[in-house]
């Protein structure tokens, strides 16, 4: 995995012909590189560094979170090559630390440490998939309300708290969150004035997702996981444990039959607008 303010080197050899057809190292006419930032921009200033006969590199700080293309182009002669790395953001939002993860798989030194990044990184998506945000983060959605409507429902819970409402429609004046309530289980929003309602159109709504505190039943659901993970990819088969009414399987049906089990208690109930 690549953290912001890492700093990733891509590099070309440039040949006469293929190297499987005895092809040789060759300086081209012209190497340029073009890098698309996250949300489309072109990156300035990215002269490559010519490091021997037809070789070069450069390398990237990344300042941006997401996925990067980098783009080379030579000629004389016409060659061409493109990469897409994904620059983690400063805070991943993962359910448990690296550390933890490795204490728990018995791991005691760093060669395996980006493919333990990864398994995080996956288990987290598990299990927010099934339960709903665990990591505190903020979301930005837009919703649309009908005139004289007093509550709605957020696309995702359970909810911390709201941080703005602004009105998108032409005309349509914000909302001031304090005349609102969130139910941090359902995601619903209503007014606390019995009065109050919504005026129809479109809001954008920022408001902060997660849970304060992570119950230690979900990091030990993503213990397992992870574990599970890493076992089976190594041609570990796991039975399951204690779960007389699961059947046994294989590999990862077993493990993804375990983390359902493991987050029953912590499933969120459908709400209803």
């Amino acid at each position: 995995m690549i953290d912001l303010g890492d700093t990733y080197t891509s590099s070309i050899k440039v040949y006469d012909k293929p190297p499987e057809d005895g092809g040789i190292l060759i300086d081209p006419s012209t190497a340029a590189l073009t890098v698309t930032l996250p949300g489309g921009a072109i990156l300035a200033g990215t002269t490559p560094t010519k490091t021997g006969t037809g070789q070069y590199k450069y390398d990237l700080v990344t300042t941006l979170p997401g996925r990067t293309l980098l783009s080379w182009v030579t000629t004389g002669p016409a060659t061409t090559y493109s990469e897409v790395i994904n620059v983690t953001a400063a805070d991943p939002g993962f359910i448990v630390s690296l550390a933890v993860a490795k204490d728990h798989l018995n791991k005691r030194n760093s060669n395996d440490d980006e493919e333990i990044r990864r398994l995080i990184a996956a288990t987290t998506t598990q299990i927010e998939t099934r339960i709903g945000p665990v990591v505190r983060r903020t979301v930005v959605e837009r919703v649309r309300t009908g005139w004289g409507s007093k509550r709605f429902l957020l696309g995702q819970a359970p909810v911390i708290s709201l941080t703005s409402m602004v009105g998108v429609t032409t005309g349509l004046a914000a909302v001031t969150v304090g005349l609102l309530d969130v139910d941090p289980t359902t995601g619903a929003v209503t007014f606390l004035d019995p009065w109050g309602y919504f005026v129809g159109g479109v809001y954008t709504i920022t408001y902060v997702v997660g849970r304060v505190v992570i119950d230690e039943g979900i990091v030990s659901a993503a213990l397992s996981y992870i574990r599970g993970a890493w076992e089976t990819q190594r041609g570990v088969a796991l039975p399951l444990q204690d779960a007389s009414d699961l059947s046994s399987a294989p590999g990862m049906g077993a493990v993804l039959q375990r983390l359902e089990l493991d987050l029953r208690p912590f499933l969120r109930v459908p709400a209803v607008a």
